[in-house]
């Protein structure tokens, strides 16, 4: 719908200017040109319609982590990356805005709850034989530099592909330092 489309694009342009608690329905109605009584045919204020961009993005990340499963991928996560990758161009805006100085961090811990239950799944699956303190260490260290990066892309004005851009954090996931030299 042409509306609500109006009002996430809306919103995350705003949320590039202040956090979401300092936005109101009429600067962003008046932003994209509507007016408030069509925001609330929609939502109950700006909180209600973040939560439910968060719980769509969320809900379309956790389907792409649910499809690839361990046995298929064999340690090589290229198609999982590349689908990640493809959701958040989808959701540039939206995803730039949530990366801000005045984003929104609960969608990241919600995001790091779901990367973790997958990544501890498919390790222990691969792994058997590692201890979850091995698990905890290259969980952190995974996630902080695949963060990074996918900050890197979004706010560089994803210069570089998504199929380029997945290629390069599998490599980093894979070989680290050495992805470098090739």
């Amino acid at each position: 719908m042409r509306t609500k489309a109006l009002f996430k694009k809306g919103l995350s342009d705003l949320m590039l200017q202040k956090p979401p608690g300092e936005i109101t329905v009429r600067e962003l109605a008046d932003y994209v040109n509507l007016n408030r009584g069509t925001f609330y045919l929609h939502y109950k204020g700006i909180y209600d319609l973040l939560e439910q961009m968060e719980d769509e993005l969320i809900t379309d990340f956790q389907t792409i982590l649910m499809q690839h499963r361990a046995d298929d991928m064999q340690g090589m996560p290229l198609s999982m990356l590349y689908d990640i990758y493809r959701l958040l161009a989808q959701n540039a805006d939206f995803c730039r805005a949530l990366l801000s100085d005045k984003g929104w961090l609960p969608f990241f811990e919600k995001i790091k709850v779901l990367v973790k239950e997958k990544c501890f799944e498919d390790w222990s699956h691969l792994f058997p034989h590692r201890d979850s303190a091995s698990y905890e260490a290259y969980y952190s260290f995974m996630l902080s530099g695949t963060l990074g990066l996918l900050e890197y892309w979004l706010l560089s004005g994803m210069e570089q592909p998504v199929e380029e851009i997945a290629s390069q954090t599998e490599r980093f996931i894979l070989h680290g330092m050495d992805s470098l030299s090739g």
